[in-house]
Order: structure tokens, then sequence, then C-alpha cells
């Protein structure tokens, strides 16, 4: 059974406004879910290692108090901890469908 044009009209509308309210939430969805997984153990394990490879290059030996060195070893820390959430990320809504 088919519905009056009234009411199709209004469930497209409502449909639409549906889609725009999830379209707009899903930025901060996706930054709150990065933010829990990049938290996780592996996330952590994985800027422990990162950290340390850093520190185990050969300029950072040679200076390792230097805000340098320092600097460098925490960035690498924090894009492994951010590859490895959405990494985290990734395979569980992999795991979703």
């Amino acid at each position: 059974m088919s519905l009056p044009a009234g009411r199709r009209k209004a469930a497209a509308a409502l449909a639409f406004g549906a889609l725009q309210a999830v379209e707009q939430a899903l930025p901060e969805f996706r930054g709150s879910a990065l933010g829990r997984l990049g938290r996780t153990e592996e996330a952590e394990a994985e800027t422990k290692r990162a950290f340390a490879a850093e520190q185990n290059r050969r300029w950072f030996r040679a200076n390792p108090g230097s805000a340098d060195a320092i600097a460098a070893a925490t960035k690498a820390a924090n894009t492994a901890r951010e590859r490895t959430a959405q990494h985290l990320l990734t395979v569980r809504l992999e795991q979703l469908r």
C-alpha cells in the first residue's frame, strides 16, 4: 500500500533531517572513538615502542636531553598512537559490517 503524497513528502523530509543530523554528529563521534582507542593497551604499547625507537637513533643518543630530541620522540610516539587508534577503529568498523 502506497502512502499519500503528503505523507511521502513528510517521510522524505524526516529522513533527510535524520541524515543531516548523523552527518553533523559523525566527526564528533569519530574523534571521541579515536580518543578512547588511543588510550587502549595496544595504543599505549605502540606509543612506548615508537618513543623507544626514536631514543635509539644515533643523534638522539648523542644529546638525549635536548628539546629537539625529546620533541622528536614525543612526535613519533603521538603519531604511533594516532595510527594505532585509526587502525583499531578500522578493524572494529569492519567487524560490525
